[in-house]
């Protein structure tokens, strides 16, 4: 008569069957790696509990594959599309480094005219302006990240 698996038992075969699913969707080598990983689980579980060999023993069902699973495979797909044009890759440069300095223009015109030490307009002008002086591209990326927070609080 079979004793039922204790917490720490189910807890491994739920996790060697998660594996199973995750190296049935996996390609190539990929798969290779988790079946090897797959075979050590079940070898350690088949030593510590020899009345479950049976159920180890059968592979998973292969999984259907999961959303995010097709959304990475179409965007692989689409990504080996040709790149684009290097002369709009530095247009695109231009327009960004023209874009941010336009933000730092308007950043200036909202700090008032008496502006003291601590007022969060001209200190964030100062801060803007700095991160420009120290690192440029940084200033680009973190004004697309600034603009699409803003973005997302409208």
């Amino acid at each position: 008569m079979n004793t039922p698996p204790s917490p720490g038992q189910a807890a491994r075969q739920r996790h060697i069957d998660a594996l199973a699913r995750r190296a049935a969707t996996q390609p190539g080598p990929t798969r290779q790696l988790l079946a090897q990983r797959l075979a050590t689980l079940r070898a350690a579980q088949h030593q510590t509990a020899p009345g479950r060999a049976q159920v180890m023993a059968q592979p998973a069902p292969p999984a259907s594959p999961r959303p995010l699973a097709e959304l990475l495979a179409h965007i692989q797909r689409h990504a080996a599309a040709p790149g684009e044009l290097r002369a709009v890759h530095q247009d695109r440069g231009t327009w960004s480094r023209l874009h941010v300095q336009h933000r730092l223009v308007q950043s200036l015109a909202q700090v008032p005219a008496q502006a003291g030490p601590l007022n969060t307009e001209h200190l964030l002008h100062q801060a803007l302006t700095l991160m420009q002086a120290t690192s440029p591209d940084y200033l680009q990326h973190f004004m697309v990240h600034v603009e699409a927070l803003l973005a997302l609080e409208r």
